[in-house]
């Protein structure tokens, strides 16, 4: 090993005989150290303190510039080189614009002698009228105007005739044309109404299309129309009309009108003040047992 010191320690006995041996070394520095068998350590510095830094000296002269060389003569030219290959050829151009006719006649007009006009000759006969083509094509429908304002409304028209089949429980209606329409079925009595109301059941030939009042009679069946307008109908006093039946159907279909049926005041139709018939061949069926109305 580099710097290694090998020591040996001698006993003050009178045998002068070796007990330890240890191992040194000077490290660059000058550090002296001690390896114990399994760390170095570092006994000391054998050299001095390193002293102070001494002064800077004083810089020296500048020596004496170089004579610049002269200047070398101008070499001779070189060989010129040959000629090299010829490049490839360039696209061709694009064709110029070719003149118009008018372009050509006006470059030639000035070079030709003018004619003198000569006198106009005699208008020719009329020649003979040609055959007709063929009619074209229709051209395309045009757009549709707008529609006009509506127009006022017209007087109230009258129900039209009507005939009533009461056995058969039928009606129909007589059509524009004068022709009659088909008949129309209606429910036929079911008897029985409110304490035992009689079962015939008689057809009024009348069709009610405005506000109206019962009048006191037998049972009796009704046809009514709402599409004039909304209107009411009043049975009459329940007391009065015990154990009998009112039947109404209606005909027409506009549920907005709507068609009331009222009872006579502080009397009720099944606990209400009134009941609608709201769509068409709709049928109630009400009988009173004396003090109130019932749907039977």
């Amino acid at each position: 090993m580099k710097n290694l010191i090998r020591l040996r320690k001698i006993e003050p006995d009178e045998s002068q005989r070796l007990s330890i041996i240890d191992f040194f070394k000077l490290s660059p520095t000058g550090d002296l150290k001690f390896f114990n068998g399994k760390v170095w350590r570092t006994l000391g510095n054998l050299e001095g303190p390193k002293g102070e830094r001494g002064d800077k000296g004083e810089k020296g002269e500048q020596g004496i510039q170089g004579i610049q060389g002269e200047k070398g003569d101008l070499g001779e030219r070189g060989v010129q080189g040959e000629v090299g290959p010829q490049g490839f050829d360039g696209q061709p151009g694009k064709n110029g614009k070719a003149p118009t006719l008018k372009e050509i006649v006006d470059s030639i007009t000035p070079f030709i002698p003018q004619a003198v006009q000569g006198e106009p000759g005699e208008e020719g006969k009329r020649g003979q009228r040609g055959e007709k083509g063929e009619p074209g094509e229709p051209g395309k429908e045009g757009k549709g105007g707008k529609n006009g304002e509506p127009g006022e409304t017209g007087e109230r028209g009258f129900p039209p005739a009507h005939e009533i089949d009461q056995r058969n429980y039928q009606f129909r209606f007589e059509k524009p044309d004068g022709r009659w329409g088909d008949w129309i079925k209606l429910p036929a009595p079911q008897g029985g109404g409110a304490s035992g109301a009689s079962n015939f059941i008689r057809w009024n030939p009348n069709i009610l299309t405005e506000t109206h009042d019962i009048q006191f009679r037998e049972n009796e069946s009704y046809i009514v129309d709402g599409s004039e307008g909304a209107f009411n109908i009043t049975l009459p006093t329940a007391s009065l009309a015990k154990m009998r039946v009112y039947v109404f159907n209606r005909i027409d279909h506009h549920p907005g009108n709507q068609i009331r049926i009222y009872a006579q005041t502080k009397e009720k139709i099944v606990g209400e003040d009134f009941i609608r018939i709201m769509e068409q061949w709709e049928s109630v069926r009400l009988s009173s047992d004396g003090s109130r109305w019932w749907i039977v």
